[in-house]
């Protein structure tokens, strides 16, 4: 069920650390696989991840959430 307080318990939904993660701890916290977050990546569905260098990329913990809150909708079509 889509509802505001489904919503509202996706987004505020205790993920840790709010320290920057890697894309394997963002695949193992939310579940997805590599070529689904590049693919939101792409859409604009996540935020652009910091890189510190050329071989790595940091995302927000917050991006765990909004991957939840993605599938959520998509369970609902």
């Amino acid at each position: 069920d889509c509802t505001v307080n489904t919503i509202k318990g996706a987004l505020l939904s205790p993920t840790g650390s709010r320290e920057p993660i890697s894309i394997g701890a963002l695949i193992e916290r939310s579940g997805t696989h590599r070529q689904t977050i590049h693919y939101y990546l792409r859409k604009g569905l996540l935020p652009t991840p910091v890189r510190p260098n050329r071989t790595s990329a940091l995302y927000s913990p917050h991006c765990v959430d909004l991957i939840h809150l993605i599938k959520l909708y998509q369970d609902q079509l």
